[in-house]
């Protein structure tokens, strides 16, 4: 599978991994190539980015940043047709959820563009392997009519 860069969603089905330093977007389609997007979080600094890890790894999370990260990506994914959210975690440590909930707070006529919001082992999954999932998923909701 060949990668390929994706500049925009516009119009677009999309999976999006989001973890707390970057969101991967990826074009969902039968295409071999792989369209992908890699949003980084605005960079706070190696200080910051080191102590937030070490508060992180003592269970005191900073969400400095989290605001602007946070409207960046409701930004970038509210041209989407179609929203597929992913994330590692779950409950208060889980950055897809903490997303999920400020999208649908400040933008909720985009936030209708989301059909699903999974907790999925991100360090083990490939690309390919998202899109699958994507796939499998519009396909339940095809069957359902949901």
């Amino acid at each position: 599978m060949h990668e390929t860069p994706l500049t925009d969603v516009t119009g677009k089905w999309v999976i999006a991994a989001v973890t707390r330093d970057y969101c991967d977007v990826w074009h969902v389609s039968d295409s071999h190539d792989r369209e992908v997007m890699h949003l980084r979080r605005p960079d706070e600094g190696v200080e910051h980015h080191h102590v937030r890890q070490a508060q992180e790894h003592h269970g005191h999370r900073s969400d400095q940043g989290s605001t602007e990260y946070y409207k960046y990506l409701s930004a970038v994914l509210s041209g989407a047709s179609d929203v597929m959210l992913v994330g590692h975690g779950s409950g208060k440590s889980s950055i897809v959820e903490e997303f999920a909930e400020y999208f649908s707070k400040h933008r909720p006529q985009d936030f209708k563009l989301v059909t699903e919001v999974r907790h999925v082992n991100l360090p083990a999954l490939s690309g390919g392997e998202l899109i699958q999932m994507a796939h499998e998923w519009k396909k339940v909701q095809m069957e359902f009519g949901s």
